[in-house]
């Protein structure tokens, strides 16, 4: 650690207090979280595993007043050499809760885009597998003819039964 005015014991048993022990680091190397394997330490390194752990990680740097910096899983993070001044929260693994509610979608600040655009394309798989069942259910009732003026562009005429007015087929295409 650089020295510094800002960590003495007491704040750092603070910080272990709120975050968990396991969860602070004393001048962490961030080459270590980092995608580039770059940079050097920070003076205090913070990954709090709860919700609770870093709302109380964050009051506890704005009380005493002490450089802070918010880092995520280290994708596209540069750190010079010489590292952090101050306390790196980490958000990680513990704070990466993603829930999908039909188009709704909330993820936790420390969940991978990755893992949320998964979850997302999965909703969204299914959403659409659902919306085609209810689509297709709609027109059983209905013939569907593929209309010669309309080949390979994708589009289906929908005539209703016993209709034989074709006039225009085009006018009546669902998109598939």
């Amino acid at each position: 650690m650089h020295e510094n005015d800002f960590f003495n014991e007491d704040l750092l048993c603070a910080l272990a207090g709120v975050a968990g022990e396991d969860n602070v680091l004393m001048s962490e190397p961030m080459r270590e979280h980092t995608t580039f394997k770059i940079g050097g330490p920070a003076d205090v390194f913070v990954t709090p595993d709860t919700e609770q752990g870093l709302v109380a990680t964050l009051d506890t740097c704005y009380r005493c007043d002490l450089p802070l910096t918010v880092v995520g899983n280290g994708s596209d993070l540069l750190v010079g050499d010489k590292g952090i001044r101050g306390v790196v929260v980490a958000l990680g693994e513990g704070l990466s809760d993603i829930t999908v509610d039909g188009t709704h979608v909330t993820a936790a600040a420390g969940a991978l885009l990755s893992d949320v655009a998964a979850a997302a394309a999965e909703a969204d798989a299914e959403l659409l597998w659902n919306e085609a069942q209810r689509f297709f259910k709609r027109l059983s009732h209905v013939a569907a003819d593929v209309d010669p003026k309309c080949a390979g562009t994708g589009f289906v005429y929908a005539a209703g039964k016993g209709r034989d007015d074709r006039k225009g087929a085009c006018k009546r295409q669902v998109a598939l």
